[in-house]
């Protein structure tokens, strides 16, 4: 059984909490078929959304199974070069295309960077590459002088999360109540969530799947039912 947090995982952009001007911008590229032959990244705290961002614009260009997705630690040279053969491939399925997901792309190594540079300059028109990091877009990616190159190949959206608590707070409001996992709470109090956790919804979904907003009365009869010795 999926876990919470992937029982609601957005799986259009209507769906998305929060970044209204991004979702416009990306949904008018979808529908002007604008979305392969680029490289796009998204910046972004823990649980903002960068994933399923990544995740919907991707299946614009191809079918999930032709949706490759890596953690930058784990990207080398060899890995790239086989991109990089395959790239010109059409693929089976609805779509033709081919998506690439690199996740917390500030983990790359220069040598990486530099092949990566390469490749995106074009990228190829049935491909697109998405690349999404929590690294502070003020701060810089990386520890060399080829970060901005890489950015500059991109176009990059910062995924705030201020401005959004009450949206982000609503949203798992609307979840604790679904599943009737509060006890009548206030929206003042799931703002007050979204704060302490910095709008990363995962977090904020799996404290409530904990019983952080449970009354203290029904969380101990449910300890007790799970803890019962059933008679024999």
């Amino acid at each position: 059984m999926p876990s919470l947090f992937e029982k609601y995982r957005p799986k259009e952009w209507k769906e998305v909490v929060g970044h209204a001007r991004m979702k416009q911008r990306l949904k008018k590229m979808t529908r002007e078929d604008d979305v392969s032959g680029k490289a796009f990244m998204f910046y972004g705290s823990s649980g903002i959304g960068k994933s399923v961002c990544a995740e919907l614009l991707a299946a614009n260009v191809c079918d999930p199974d032709n949706i490759q997705v890596y953690d930058a630690s784990k990207i080398t040279t060899a890995v790239l070069d086989n991109l990089d053969n395959r790239s010109g491939q059409l693929l089976l399925g609805t779509k033709h295309g081919r998506a690439v997901i690199i996740n917390e792309c500030h983990k790359l190594d220069s040598r990486c960077i530099g092949r990566l540079l390469n490749m995106l300059d074009p990228v190829p028109r049935n491909v697109v590459y998405i690349f999404t990091t929590q690294a502070h877009k003020q701060k810089g990616l990386f520890d060399d002088d080829d970060s901005s190159a890489l950015e500059s190949r991109c176009t990059v959206f910062h995924l705030e999360h201020k401005k959004y608590a009450k949206l982000f707070a609503k949203r798992t409001m609307d979840i604790a109540r679904e599943e009737e996992l509060d006890d009548g709470q206030e929206l003042v109090e799931y703002v007050q969530l979204a704060l302490d956790c910095e709008c990363n919804l995962r977090k904020m979904i799996s404290m409530i799947d904990a019983g952080e907003f449970l009354p203290e009365e029904l969380v101990e009869v449910l300890e007790n039912r799970a803890t019962a010795v059933p008679n024999v």
